[in-house]
């Protein structure tokens, strides 16, 4: 479409008239001048005639003589020209004339084609101009359907401005009720705590009097004989603790289980108190009874002679140690651990050598429920 709108606007200027050849003037300069020349008589016939012009061509300013001149010369050399030098003019007349014609039908096409795009947009812009409309009545239809929305919204704000202010006389009421029920929960709470405290205080005076009356079975080694072991012999020290109930009930022991243990100068007892398969005293299933302030002496270990001298010259250490587990009046599991360690006097230490109980020991060896 380019292309026409540039033949549309050079068209116009293709359009503009030439100018005509002089030589068709020229041409009748020189037919005057024939006439003139072939009427040579009719001017000497007249002398009064002639002399007019003289007098008159002095009154012609010069610019016009010069105009003159030139057309006489100018006539003089188209006197020259041929016929086929006309013809020649003439065929390019024709060729001109044809070119204007061509020119002619190039601008009506081109006018023809500005016509059909003109008619082309305004069909197109008719068509955008029902949309539009179209468009326009949807957006005047939205608007009143928006219209009626703002109503219902607005009602909608109402109602929720009248649920929101029943909403709040509720939590208002909630929160009434909610500090109600706090004071009442505080109330329970110092309630409850004077029960924790009374229960607390009941189950005190309960245990106190379970303890002051429930059987206390505890385990005792007196002092040892002088015992001088022979090298050549085979010597045996028996050991044997004494088991006390110091409770006012009696007391059913179910099972003992004790050991002798001898450590190395330098080591220490286990963690935990080890009871090696086979080896101390391992009594279960039994069934004895120990009343209150009643001694018994179920536990028998013994140690060799040559284990004894190496205790007493302080190369070995000798520890006993075991536990009871016995039942009470009201059938209430209990147990005692113990742990003795022999220690010989030396220096200036007032204390005998004896069996004494070994609090330093890891827990577990001493303990008792």
């Amino acid at each position: 479409m380019k292309w026409l709108l540039v033949l549309a606007i050079v068209l116009p200027f293709a359009q503009q008239p030439t100018k005509v050849p002089k030589d068709k003037g020229a041409a009748k300069t020189n037919r005057s001048v024939d006439a003139e020349h072939t009427n040579p008589t009719q001017k000497n016939r007249q002398p009064s005639i002639k002399a007019v012009p003289i007098s008159t061509e002095s009154l012609i300013p010069a610019e016009d003589k010069e105009t003159s001149i030139s057309t006489t010369n100018a006539t003089s050399k188209n006197s020259t020209q041929t016929p086929g030098e006309d013809l020649r003019i003439q065929r390019e007349l024709v060729w001109f004339t044809g070119a204007l014609v061509a020119v002619g039908i190039l601008q009506a096409i081109v006018m023809f084609l500005t016509w059909w795009i003109y008619r082309r947009q305004a069909h197109e812009m008719r068509r955008q101009r029902h949309e539009m409309r179209r468009q326009r009545h949807v957006m005047l239809r939205q608007w009143k359907a928006m219209g009626e929305q703002a109503g219902l919204m607005t009602g909608q704000l109402e109602e929720m401005k009248k649920s929101g202010k029943q909403t709040d006389d509720q939590i208002a009421a909630l929160l009434q009720a909610a500090q109600a029920a706090e004071k009442s929960a505080i109330a329970a709470e110092k309630t409850a705590m004077g029960i924790e405290l009374s229960a607390a205080a009941a189950k005190a005076s309960a245990d106190t009097l379970v303890n002051s009356e429930r059987a206390w079975v505890l385990v005792e080694i007196g002092e040892l004989p002088d015992f001088q072991p022979n090298p050549g012999m085979l010597e045996i020290l028996w050991i044997r603790p004494t088991v006390r109930n110091y409770g006012n009930t009696i007391a059913r022991i179910k099972k003992i289980r004790a050991v002798v243990r001898l450590v190395p100068d330098g080591d220490t007892l286990p963690l935990q108190p080890e009871y090696p398969i086979g080896q101390g005293v391992d009594i279960q299933g039994i069934n004895l009874i120990v009343p209150p302030a009643t001694t018994a002496q179920p536990i028998k270990l013994g140690v060799n002679g040559d284990e004894f001298t190496q205790v007493r010259q302080s190369k070995t250490f000798l520890y006993l140690h075991g536990f009871i587990e016995y039942l009470d009046l009201s059938n209430s599991q209990r147990r005692t651990a113990f742990c003795f360690y022999y220690a010989i006097r030396g220096g200036y230490s007032p204390d005998p050598t004896r069996f004494y109980l070994e609090l330093t020991a890891p827990p577990g060896y001493n303990d008792y429920t």
